[in-house]
């Protein structure tokens, strides 16, 4: 069971389990096989005896584990000027590391810089940090609008980032 970051599903006899994440942003649950992803939906969780909330908590449990390749990489590329492109070969991911508490803190404590994470498609998490270059932090909006566009299953342009207060929310 995994959560996923995805744009909000409108059509409500679809079925998702859902709940807001983010502005413009859903969080939706997943069954994850080896061989497919199956979306969860309120006839599973009854199956399973379990709430919403208990499904969503499972899921982020199970997401944190994959969480190391993630800092590793994220160490490797602290110091380039362009975003590091995480592609997901479908086991981690990382379009959703964002929803794991602490994952953008941890960054942030390994790079000294506040990152800034755009999900464009379900497979592609982009990795850039904050400037105090408003050019700088512009182009990397400019690379994720990019992808965003020619992804065949977009997400998100916009970047995303962790507020003082540990919630993470879009970059204003």
């Amino acid at each position: 069971l995994r959560p996923v970051l995805r744009p909000p599903v409108h059509d409500p006899a679809i079925g998702v389990v859902s709940r807001p994440a983010l502005r413009y942003l859903a969080e939706m649950l997943v069954l994850d096989s080896p061989s497919a992803m199956k979306y969860i939906a309120a006839e599973d969780l009854a199956a399973w005896d379990v709430s919403a909330d208990e499904a969503f908590d499972a899921a982020h449990r199970n997401l944190a584990r994959s969480v190391t390749v993630t800092l590793d990489a994220a160490r490797e590329r602290a110091d380039q000027p362009h975003p590091a492109r995480l592609d997901d070969s479908g086991d981690h991911y990382v379009t959703s590391l964002p929803l794991v508490d602490g994952w953008l803190a941890s960054l942030h404590r390994i790079t000294g810089a506040r990152p800034l994470v755009f999900p464009t498609s379900n497979s592609v998490l982009l990795l850039a940090y904050e400037t105090t270059d408003p050019a700088e932090i512009a182009a990397r909006i400019q690379d994720a609008e990019r992808e965003w566009t020619d992804s065949a299953r977009p997400i998100c342009p916009a970047p995303i980032p962790e507020d003082d207060e540990g919630a993470v929310s879009l970059y204003e």
